[in-house]
Order: C-alpha cells, then sequence, then structure tokens
C-alpha cells in the first residue's frame, strides 16, 4: 500500500529539492540519530522520486527486539514528517527493518520521499529471536527480495 501512496504523490507534485531538502535531510539525520536503538545513522539523497532519501543505520548492541526498531523509527518520523500530510510503513525483513515514507508540506508545494534500513552486525539475532518467538503465529520473517 505505502508503495501506492508513494507513487501517487509523486505523480502530481514536484519533489523536495535544494534548501527545502537540505533542511530534512538535517532534520531526519538529527531525530535518527538521537534514538537510543540506533548507532551509526547516514541520510543519502537519491534521484529516485519513489526515495529521495536513502537512509541507512545499524541495530544497538542494547536492541532486544526487531520491534524496538520499529517503535524507534515510528517515534523519531513523528518529529521528522510536514504536519500537513505524511505516510509511512514499517516492514520487518531478514535482511533489515525497513520505514518507507512520504511527506507533503503544506500547500502542496513538494513532497520528500524515502527509505531507512536499520541492520547490522546485531540484526541476525533479532530475526532469530522473533522467528523463535512469533514465527508459528506470524511465519518467519520474509526477504527483502522476496
Amino acid at each position: 500500500m505505502i508503495e501506492r501512496v508513494i507513487a501517487d504523490i509523486a505523480s502530481r507534485l514536484p519533489p523536495s529539492s535544494g534548501d527545502n531538502l537540505t533542511g530534512f535531510v538535517i532534520d531526519a539525520d538529527h531525530f535518527l540519530d538521537a534514538c537510543e536503538s540506533l548507532e551509526s545513522v547516514n541520510v543519502d539523497r537519491s534521484t529516485n522520486p519513489s526515495s529521495l532519501l536513502e537512509i541507512r543505520a545499524e541495530a544497538a548492541a542494547s536492541v532486544n527486539a526487531v520491534q524496538e526498531i520499529s517503535h524507534a523509527l515510528l517515534d523519531a518520523w513523528q518529529s521528522i514528517a510536514y504536519t500537513d500530510f505524511q505516510a509511512s510503513a514499517v516492514l520487518l525483513y531478514k535482511e533489515a527493518t525497513v520505514l518507507r515514507f512520504v511527506t507533503v508540506i503544506s500547500g502542496d508545494a513538494f513532497y520528500v520521499s524515502g527509505t531507512v534500513r536499520v541492520a547490522g552486525p546485531h540484526y541476525p539475532a533479532l530475526v532469530q529471536r522473533y522467528d523463535r518467538d512469533f514465527g508459528a503465529s506470524h511465519g518467519p520473517l520474509p526477504s527483502l527480495g522476496a
């Protein structure tokens, strides 16, 4: 669903650029870096309209469950997103926890879309724990490529 929402907005509005996108990058870097559950946050710009920002981070060693990562991402997202419109989805995969998002500034002047991927050396152990605890009821986590 989130991919359809992003595609629809990208077909109707111009993408953020210049100082506007720089301001959003600064906010994203600040609020994601402030998450205790995340380390090594890296925010890169992209020319892909469906993901103007490609953000990578590592799960902190103190994280005990992939759900902690998704909660941290959603908490940070509330401080980053424009208040006029935002849509987001957190998806759990074997390789990473992924936040896909799009947000529109008031007046429909432009949008920002992006992807946050959280993985790291500690992540496979979190996936094993998730599959052990929830695999019987939810099935194992899917692969990003599936």
